[in-house]
């Protein structure tokens, strides 16, 4: 083989692995992208399970929680007119509907 014939030959293997690692990588991204959006909708079944769909508006004192001052709040736990775990869902509910309006979940 001449010079010319061996460089040629390198240029096109050389351009042929940059090809290769190029659609490597093209299918690498999407493989990590379906697999995000996999674990996405895992972690959204497991919060739909676990807390139910949350929805601010049913929440029978939803608005009132949301709007009590942290002061309030703990002295109604502590007579027990209110729980913490309905604090955490209506605030659970009202971080959801916000970032719905939000377009962000």
């Amino acid at each position: 083989p001449t010079v010319k014939t061996t460089g040629r030959v390198l240029a096109v293997s050389v351009l042929t692995y940059v090809m290769w690692k190029m659609c490597e990588r093209g299918n690498r991204r999407s493989y990590l992208k379906k697999q995000a959006m996999k674990k996405r909708a895992e972690r959204d079944q497991k919060r739909t399970e676990q807390y139910g769909d949350l929805d601010f508006k049913s929440l029978p004192r939803g608005a009132e929680i949301i709007s009590m001052t942290v002061e309030e709040l703990v002295r109604s736990m502590d007579e027990g007119t209110l729980t913490s775990e309905e604090v955490v869902t209506a605030y659970c509910a009202r971080a959801k509907e916000a970032g719905e309006v939000l377009n962000t979940n």
